[in-house]
């Protein structure tokens, strides 16, 4: 890979965690039977970001058994250097930008049409359509389990096991 030389000092935003914000760490509730349970926070998005990588490689890969060209540039070898915990921290950086977008705000910025403050508003149509394309590659992910119809390993699972 190239070395990328900024010609000015660069400024690293850091991800925010369970140190800086106390209310992200897991969260005790009780089921209907009045069963304590823990629900580990993030970890919807580790899986949201496993399905996506997942995505990728099978879209990308399936272009090169079909003799197809590569979109976006890419070479077999750029995707066999696909770094699943780089992609991770990219995910991470992003949507913690993205959730500092929706609730960093100032109650005197709502434009006259719209109930949101500040920049990001997450919508019901948005978030239905996004629920709908979940369960979808949810279930395409859970489909190639079986040994040998993935072709890489994600972390914290076994191949032959699905996400839920």
């Amino acid at each position: 890979m190239a070395t990328i030389t900024l010609p000015v000092a660069a400024t690293q935003n850091v991800v925010a965690t369970t140190a800086d914000y106390p209310a992200k760490k897991n969260l005790n509730y009780l089921d209907k039977n009045n069963n304590l349970l823990t629900h580990t926070t993030g970890s919807y998005l580790k899986e949201a970001t496993i399905l996506v990588y997942d995505e990728i490689l099978r879209f990308q890969r399936g272009r090169i058994k079909r003799g197809l060209e590569m979109t976006h540039g890419l070479t077999p070898a750029m995707i066999d250097a696909f770094d699943f915990g780089n992609f991770e921290g990219n995910v991470l950086w992003f949507m913690d930008e993205l959730v500092g977008l929706e609730s960093d705000w100032l109650n005197n910025t709502s434009p006259s049409t719209s109930t949101a403050y500040g920049w990001v508003q997450f919508t019901e149509p948005s978030v239905r359509t996004a629920v709908t394309r979940y369960g979808y590659h949810l279930q395409k992910f859970n489909s190639r389990r079986p040994m040998g119809r993935r072709d890489w390993v994600a972390p914290g699972f076994k191949n032959g096991k699905g996400i839920f």
